[in-house]
Parts: C-alpha cells; sequence; structure tokens
C-alpha cells in the first residue's frame, strides 16, 4: 500500500507493531523435554520447503532458544501492558 503512510509518516516514530507466533509448553515440562522440542522445531524450520513456505506467507523465521524467547516473551508483554494500562482498556 505505497500510498499510505507509515506510522513514523503519521507522527509516531519508534512505532513499532507485530505479530509473532511461538510454541509454548505447560509450566514443569522438564527441561530435557523443552531440549528435544527445541531441536526438532528448529531442525523442521530450517527445511527449505518449510522455510520457503513460511517466507512467502510473510513470516521471518527466527529459531530463538527457549531462553532468548522467554525474554522477548516477558519485554513484549511489559510493552504491550503500559499500552493497554494507558488506553483504559477493560475486560468484560
Amino acid at each position: 500500500m505505497p500510498d499510505v503512510p507509515s506510522a513514523a509518516e503519521s507522527g509516531l516514530p519508534g512505532f513499532e507493531a507485530m505479530q509473532w507466533f511461538g510454541i509454548l509448553a505447560p509450566a514443569g515440562v522438564s527441561k530435557d523435554v523443552i531440549v528435544k522440542l527445541h531441536a526438532d522445531i528448529v531442525k523442521a524450520v530450517r527445511l527449505p520447503d518449510v522455510r520457503d513456505r513460511m517466507m512467502s506467507l510473510g513470516a521471518e523465521v527466527v529459531g530463538s532458544t527457549p531462553s532468548e524467547f522467554a525474554a522477548f516473551q516477558k519485554a513484549d508483554t511489559v510493552k504491550w501492558a503500559k499500552v493497554v494500562k494507558a488506553s483504559g482498556a477493560k475486560i468484560d
């Protein structure tokens, strides 16, 4: 949409909003299971046909470590919690 101004051009410099997908496990799952799941998932998303399909859908495949993903998720929650609080939004 070349005629639609970006967020920065609309007066919101530094604005960033993105969707992301991750795979989560229930609390208490053993570290061994997490390590195995992570290895298998990374192997799958590195397959050329999987990577190409995801990229064709506009996805960027990251494949971070479980601890990197946890840190990202925590930071994103803090960021959006501030936005929700400032908006005054309430759950019905």
